[in-house]
């Protein structure tokens, strides 16, 4: 199909998104069409589609920025109950994989689940915790998301270099990095470096895409067996934002500060 004149088949109205299902790829609801002053842009959100266009110029960055957005529901805030919240509980766990300063300086939450015996790291997007993802050592699966009943999507951990994870910043001048991982812990660890960005996973949901676009630069850092994935998600992300491949020969939540400053640094 000729995505462009598709595109201008359609009834649009000027700075209005309209979302469809892909005529590429065929997804549901990952098309993205913004009739804009200067041009009509196309986009498809889906990881493995490469539909993306302008009608009357060539599509850049800066253009995407502007109108590329998802169109969840809106998430709901998740309460934490009273009897998770116990620090010392947590503690070895943070000193284990050498994080325990990231705690201390607020840009990760840790809580225990007696309930169900798991370690949860708190997920937060814009001052509001929206869930957890829970680390069990003595029953499967050994990561467990935690949400409200209502949300339809999980959000990634994100646990900022700079800041709290209730309130993250970057200071004005710096370019803002970050390193995608697969697991809360990961986050966690290479957090002096760059924003950790736990996918919960190997893959990249369509709605994880508009906080993946907020950075200046990415490095995709998740284990050694999900490499064919890695080299996907660069060549997807690096169309929009700069991104590179770093390849993983031991977990990152098993090394030292010295050994990721290495491989980041």
């Amino acid at each position: 199909m000729n995505l462009q004149h598709f595109v201008e088949s359609l009834p649009l109205q000027l700075n209005v998104t309209e979302r469809s299902n892909c005529p590429e790829c065929g997804n549901y609801n990952t098309f993205a069409v913004t009739k804009k002053v200067d041009g009509t842009y196309w986009f498809c959100f889906h990881n493995s589609c490469r539909a993306r266009g302008k009608v009357n110029g060539t599509i850049l960055k800066a253009d995407l920025d502007q109108f590329i957005h998802t169109q969840s529901k809106d998430a709901v805030p998740y309460k934490i109950p009273d009897s998770w919240l116990d620090p010392s509980k947590v503690r070895w766990l943070l000193n284990r994989h050498h994080i325990l300063d990231v705690a201390k300086d607020r840009r990760v939450q840790c809580c225990y689940d007696p309930k169900l015996d798991r370690y949860v790291f708190m997920i937060y997007n814009n001052g509001v915790c929206y869930g957890g993802i829970g680390r069990s050592f003595t029953s499967k699966p050994k990561w467990l998301f935690y949400k409200s009943h209502s949300n339809q999507n999980k959000l990634p951990l994100v646990v900022p270099k700079y800041g709290t994870f209730y309130s993250p910043f970057y200071p004005k001048g710096l370019q803002k990095g970050g390193i995608l991982v697969e697991d809360a812990i990961s986050a966690a660890a290479v957090s002096h470096i760059a924003d950790g960005l736990a996918i919960l996973g190997t893959h990249i949901p369509d709605h994880f895409i508009d906080i993946l676009y907020s950075y200046d630069y990415l490095v995709i850092a998740l284990d050694a067996d999900a490499t064919g994935k890695s080299i996907d998600y660069q060549q997807y992300l690096n169309t929009f934002v700069p991104t590179r491949i770093v390849v993983l020969k031991k977990d990152l939540k098993d090394m030292t500060r010295e050994q990721i400053d290495d491989l980041f640094i």
